[in-house]
């Protein structure tokens, strides 16, 4: 449950302090990521040579929840396994959005560009649904792994 809490994180750290350009499909106006954002799921897939390792969707614990503030800062409440209890991070990342590129980095390293920067994009951003994607390629032995992941939000 590692990844579920690393990528809930880096997520909840960048996306939601300011607004997009993207427009809302339903209403017409500008949708904003700003607010308290209630995780739904992930689907993280995992291939190689066009050849799926891995697919599987990750569903939330009900009250697992992400806001992005408006000065920029991330702040969770996920379900911790280890400890059998919630906890809840303020402020330990950050974020910017850039068109439909959403940027986290943790508190105090802002390094465009740099290691301790992810990257997501954001697919769907509506009054109430926001959805984000990452895809990374390394080369394991040779081969190409690509890892996909979908981080599926609502309100």
């Amino acid at each position: 449950m590692r990844i579920k809490f690393n990528v809930l994180a880096w997520m909840a750290v960048a996306v939601l302090a300011f607004t997009s350009c993207k427009k809302d499909s339903n209403s017409g106006s500008n949708a904003s990521i700003v607010g308290k954002w209630n995780w739904d799921n992930n689907r993280v897939k995992y291939s190689s040579n066009a050849t799926v390792i891995l697919d599987t969707t990750i569903n939330a614990v009900t009250g697992e929840w992400i806001e992005f503030t408006a000065e920029g800062k991330v702040n969770t409440r996920f379900f911790d396994q280890e400890i059998d209890d919630f906890v809840v991070e303020n402020a330990v990342n950050t974020y910017s959005v850039n068109g439909s590129k959403l940027y986290l980095y943790p508190v105090g390293i802002p390094d465009p560009g740099g290691d301790n920067e992810e990257i997501f994009d954001i697919k769907t951003l509506t009054s109430n649904k926001l959805t984000l994607y990452q895809r990374d390629t390394t080369t394991n032995s040779g081969q190409d792994v690509i890892s996909e992941v979908w981080l599926n939000l609502s309100r």
